[in-house]
């Protein structure tokens, strides 16, 4: 498997990780607070309630490692280097980049989940702490958002705010399901027939609450789907589009599962628990037969679910490694109209100077501040001297802040390439490449950088003065 391969494989592996963690999280939550009656008249109700606490608690620290792991891997810059290398960085990517400060966000919101869990565990008839627990959760939901492709237009933006309510509602349709399976299910086969209330009330409210949170997911989906595809032919002419078909065929499936146990075995469970109560004054050795064959059927079709489900996510995180279509179509309509504060372009004929510039894999440029003339022409060939990628992009402080957001926002790998632009270029190692600048005729300065993940955090910057002087 080649290094390229490689990277996107482990980070597909965190991705996935992170996500089941946040779904099974987020999905015991909504069983503890909403779905599963507390009844303390049903014997094995303590029982389930006990094993959705225990996965709570066992998705937070599913959280904490996979934040801890997905921060180290974007982080990395040099391939095949060691951790320690890394590990050296991190305060500084932790403290100056847009994703670091996303991050510490996360880690705050795992924490106070992590320590109000430990008092929800001995006390945990106090509901307000499941919801305090829901609320951090929440907002680690909202870190993710923060950190993807809605944020690619800002924070706290109108595409942030629907993927957070999109991957809140998956988390609880998806989450529910799959905890369910784990937890609730294996007490359900153990109730009896005078259960049949708790177990009625438990599929109602189950199969009501994957149709609302259902619902969400398909108008937030929608929107997504829209703002990144740019128009139809992107779901059959893109590989985002046909990632995105593939996640949609497992969500039909999924819809169609559960409109089966919606409209099929939940009222057959609820006529099944109406009678039984009615009578419940005669022995009916059949009712425990009843039972046992409804809710097989109700648990089977929810196992099919589950798999599907699992299905979605595995496509959510492939899709999560790629660029959707229109933003693609955007950096490539922008690059043409794009004008600048600090000179502008030119043919590589007219420059008057050519400066060297090296990059190297100590995250430096050399050298590290040019001087320039006012109005002049200079074309800077620039060369990789080490052995991973690099990029040199010339911009003001707000430039170079946006680019840095950008690719934060695209989850970009170590090594991977953006196209040239007019005031950037990507250096592979042992490559030389040139951009030709004229400079305005007034004095000023701007900034050259590397933005290659981690690059930019580690001080990979230069600065170019150009003064009302010839220079020569």
């Amino acid at each position: 498997m080649s290094t390229s391969l490689l990277s996107h494989f482990i980070d597909f592996v965190l991705t996935f990780a992170d996500l089941l963690a946040l779904v099974c999280c987020l999905g015991a939550l909504s069983c503890r607070l909403w779905i599963v009656p507390t009844d303390g008249t049903v014997r094995r109700a303590p029982r389930i309630l006990q094993l959705l606490t225990r996965i709570v608690g066992n998705s937070l620290a599913a959280l904490a490692v996979t934040s801890l792991a997905l921060l180290w891997w974007r982080s990395t810059t040099l391939s095949g280097e060691p951790a320690l290398k890394t590990l050296v960085m991190l305060p500084s990517i932790v403290t100056q980049t847009h994703i670091g400060h996303i991050w510490l966000i996360r880690a705050a919101a795992i924490a106070s989940a992590w320590v109000l869990w430990m008092a929800a565990r001995r006390d945990p008839n106090r509901d307000v702490l499941w919801r305090m627990i829901f609320l951090a959760a929440a907002i680690l939901a909202f870190s993710r958002s923060a950190s993807g492709h809605a944020a690619d237009a800002g924070d706290f933006t109108l595409k942030e705010w629907v993927d957070w309510t999109h991957l809140m509602a998956a988390s609880v349709w998806v989450g529910s399901v799959l905890v369910v399976l784990l937890a609730v299910f294996p007490e359900l086969a153990r109730l009896e027939a005078s259960d049949s209330k708790f177990i009625a009330q438990f599929a109602n409210r189950f199969s009501r609450s994957s149709a609302i949170a259902l619902g969400v997911v398909i108008l937030a989906g929608t929107y997504n789907a829209w703002t990144r595809l740019g128009s139809f032919s992107a779901l059959l002419d893109t590989l985002y589009g046909l990632t995105l078909d593939v996640k949609l065929l497992f969500v039909g499936l999924a819809i169609a599962l559960g409109a089966i146990n919606r409209f099929v075995h939940v009222r057959k469970v609820s006529a099944w628990a109406e009678a039984t109560v009615v009578n419940s004054h005669q022995k009916n050795n059949g009712a425990v037969s009843e039972q046992s064959r409804l809710v097989e059927r109700f648990i089977h079709t929810v196992r099919v679910e589950g798999a599907v489900l699992l299905g979605v996510l595995l496509a959510t995180a492939v899709l999560l490694q790629q660029m959707p279509p229109k933003m693609s179509m955007n950096m490539a309509s922008t690059s043409h109209v794009q004008e600048f504060s600090f000179g502008e372009p030119v043919q590589p004929a007219e420059a008057t100077r050519v400066v060297k510039i090296e990059a190297t894999d100590e995250m430096r440029f050399k050298p590290g501040a040019i001087t320039v003339g006012s109005g002049e022409i200079v074309r800077f060939d620039v060369t990789n001297t080490g052995k991973i990628r690099h990029e040199l992009v010339l911009g003001d402080e707000k430039d170079q802040r946006e680019r840095e957001e950008e690719m934060q926002a695209m989850q970009m790998k170590p090594g991977e390439a953006m196209p040239d632009d007019a005031n950037t270029i990507s250096i592979a190692p042992g490559e030389t490449k040139f951009i030709t600048w004229r400079f305005p005729a007034k004095p000023g300065k701007v900034l050259y950088a590397c933005h290659q993940p981690g690059h930019y955090a580690a001080g990979m910057e230069g600065i170019i003065l150009f003064l009302a002087v010839d220079i020569k």
